[in-house]
Parts: C-alpha cells; structure tokens; sequence
C-alpha cells in the first residue's frame, strides 16, 4: 500500500479524481469510492456481503455535501438507504464495469447507506 492511501478496518478506501490522480492511477489500487473533488468531511466504511456492496457515508462538516461518487461494485443497482426513516431510495446510477456512479447528497452531520445490488 502506497503511503498516500488510508485504509483500516472501519475505513473504505477513497481517492479524489483529479488529472494528478487520474496519471498516477496505477500506482492506487482499486480505490472503493472514488470522488469528483476533494472532501474532507466525508467518512466512509464499505462491507462486502454475498449478495451486495454495502457503503456508509458519514458527513461529519457543517456544510451540505453532494458528492458524485464512483463506487467499486460488481452490482448494477444502487439503493440510498436513510438511517433514520427506514426509507430507500433509487438514486440514478450508471453502471460500468465493476463500478457504479452515483451522485449522494448529505446535510451537515447526515448519515447515508449506499446497497449496490
């Protein structure tokens, strides 16, 4: 793992798409989540499970945050799934290979599960 990279246990881990990463992408390894621009605030953790890819998004800053995201998934159909309601919603989703693009907005401090089926 390259120094540059962050990875735990509770962590996914997550590159900022810009052209500086974009020419030195081989050198990452098939980042989880991949950003349209820098977030600071943005926490992540990504489980697999049989049947699914599982991503918690965490804004832990004061302001909005609308994201459009790459998110590493053999699936093709993404779920938002609101914590606090039960309620999911399908987002619009493109589907590539190995990766699904979607954009997430979260309120300040608003938690978000992402299901890739």
């Amino acid at each position: 793992m390259k120094p540059t990279q962050r990875a735990c246990s509770y962590h996914a881990l997550i590159q900022v798409r810009n052209s500086a990463t974009s020419s030195g992408s081989a050198a990452v390894s098939s980042p989880d989540v991949i950003l349209d621009k820098a977030n600071t605030a943005l926490r992540t953790m990504r489980r697999r499970l049989k049947d699914a890819d599982v991503y918690l998004f965490f804004n832990e800053g004061a302001e909005a945050s609308s994201p459009t995201m790459t998110l590493r998934s053999e699936g093709r159909r993404a779920e938002i799934w609101d914590p606090q309601t039960g309620k999911i919603a399908d987002p619009k989703a493109t589907s590539a290979k190995g990766a699904v693009k979607i954009q997430l907005t979260l309120k300040p401090y608003e938690t978000r599960v992402v299901v890739v089926r």
